[in-house]
């Protein structure tokens, strides 16, 4: 800054290292809460196709229950 006085451009210059820092900190910070919220979904996915495969086997277990015992086929199964 030519020509300028040097205590009017530290104040600026100052004042931008300081909101750069800030900018800078909060930008980490939102990248990080990104990163997270994108493991949690990933988790969730996740989660949810074992929930899905979870009621898959359950359904067959009951299928298989209900043919291999000697009782009425319509019986509810405890637990399930």
């Amino acid at each position: 800054m030519d020509g300028l006085p040097a205590d009017t451009v530290a104040e600026p210059c100052e004042a931008f290292v300081r909101e750069g820092c800030r900018l800078d900190n909060d930008l980490r910070l939102r990248t990080a809460r990104v990163a997270r919220l994108t493991v949690h979904a990933e988790t969730l996915s996740e989660a949810s196709g074992v929930h899905a495969e979870l009621k898959r086997v359950r359904s067959a277990v009951v299928l298989w229950e209900r043919r291999h015992r000697k009782g009425p086929v319509n019986a509810e199964v405890p637990g399930l």
